[in-house]
């Protein structure tokens, strides 16, 4: 081969090899970089799935300050009146609910009113909360409730009365996580039963 082509062959080839040694080292320049962005938490999170219990079945839930409790239905009482010296259900009837809870490790109270989450009623395609209706039960104040500013304490299970205006008998009780709003629920009965309630019965009889 001439000494002209020799040069030319060789040129070409250095110049191949120089290319591709650019186009490795180009590649390893981003080798630590990862092709596809992390997934944020909120992508990768799934919103736990409802629990639906029998009633009287004890659960556990987060309460208004995201502490755990554990929560059980004990007992139940519908009522729509008439009243003397007060309104009625707005909604068709009172269910006057005792449950029994108790904070598992620290003091909590049960979630509900403003701050969301908390017990409600389920049934017809409907949700009702206790804001919902009229509030004004006649055991209202008379029957023990569950309260932020009287949280409820480890080992200390206490009855407290939980009052819903609702349309009709039966349907389901749902706990509401403040948090992740994942739902608890009880099947109702459509029969008053249970224990937890005699302050309620004692104030139905006084006003009617």
């Amino acid at each position: 081969m001439p000494a002209l082509h020799r040069t030319i062959a060789a040129s070409a080839t250095t110049a191949i090899l120089l290319l591709g040694l650019a186009a490795c080292g180009g590649g390893s320049k981003h080798a630590d970089q990862p092709t596809n962005a992390a997934p944020t938490p909120g992508e990768t999170a799934q919103k736990p799935s409802p629990k639906s219990l029998k009633w009287g079945e004890p659960a556990e839930v987060t309460g208004h300050n995201f502490k755990k409790l554990r929560v059980t239905p004990v007992g139940l009482l519908y009522s729509k009146g008439p009243y003397k010296d007060g309104d009625g259900p707005e909604n068709g009837w009172f269910i006057a609910l005792a449950i029994k809870a108790e904070a598992v490790q620290e003091p909590d109270s049960t979630a509900g009113g403003a701050g969301g989450g908390g017990f409600q009623w389920r049934g017809a395609s409907q949700t009702i909360t206790e804001m919902d209706g009229n509030s004004t039960a006649p055991w209202a104040g008379a029957a023990n409730g569950f309260g932020v500013d009287e949280p409820l304490q480890p080992g200390s299970p206490e009855v407290g009365i939980v009052t819903l205006d609702i349309p009709a008998k039966g349907g389901r009780l749902l706990y509401v996580d403040p948090g992740d709003h994942s739902i608890t629920s009880w099947t109702l009965p459509t029969v008053d039963q249970g224990t937890g309630l005699d302050k309620v019965r004692k104030r139905i009889k006084m006003f009617t």
